[in-house]
């Protein structure tokens, strides 16, 4: 007769042969664009493990800004693992669409000069600073960022743009775009205008 401790010790063993590998692993940010992978993995601060990865938790870990400006990137999925970062520096890439609904505590974001035709950013309530000149964008909506104290949205597309309205906002700036009129009634304390 076996020892109950060797039946036990056997069946413990068949357990975990059984559960899959990727079970015992910390779950990866999926992070497709290999430029801004590179520059995530090769970050020690970010990447704390120095793995070659980005886990979940070190991407919920990371605070402060982002800076991911000049690195020939296309894609920034991944970006919404950042939940805990303040500020996205991502200008003079290729990026075409921008995600930014889960980081919601962005308070300045600079994505100028990339390929974006629209943004979001009804999410992200906090931001205080958005340059975003230089893309294709058609139409801005900023009702949402009551935070915002500069906008800086020059040589676009934009048609249309929706103030955000309250005391806030002093700084505009949005030349080289197709506006034929805007509304700053709502915004009272702005100081610089310039929608040449």
């Amino acid at each position: 007769m076996k020892k109950p401790f060797t039946l036990v010790f056997r069946a413990f063993l068949f357990l975990i042969l059984l559960v899959p590998a990727g079970n015992l692993t910390a779950q990866n940010v999926y992070i497709p664009d290999p430029n801004l992978k590179s520059l995530l993995v090769n970050d020690f601060t970010i990447n704390t493990n120095m793995d070659g990865e980005i886990q979940v938790s070190e991407a919920t870990a990371t605070t402060g800004t982002l800076y991911c400006s000049y690195n020939g990137i296309y894609d920034m999925t991944g970006i919404e693992a950042f939940v805990n970062i303040t500020g996205l520096q991502c200008g003079s890439n290729y990026i075409s669409n921008l995600d930014l609904s889960s980081n919601t505590l962005l308070t300045d974001l600079s994505c100028y000069s990339n390929f974006l035709t629209s943004l979001d950013l009804s999410n992200n309530t906090a931001l205080t600073g958005v340059t975003f000149g230089s893309n294709f964008i058609t139409s801005m909506d900023f009702s949402s960022n009551t935070a915002l104290t500069d906008i800086a949205g020059e040589y676009n597309q934009m048609t249309s743009i929706v103030l955000p309205a309250g005391p806030t906002l002093t700084n505009l700036y949005i030349p080289g775009n197709q506006l034929t009129s805007i509304d700053v009634s709502v915004v009272p304390n702005l100081i610089y205008l310039y929608v040449g």
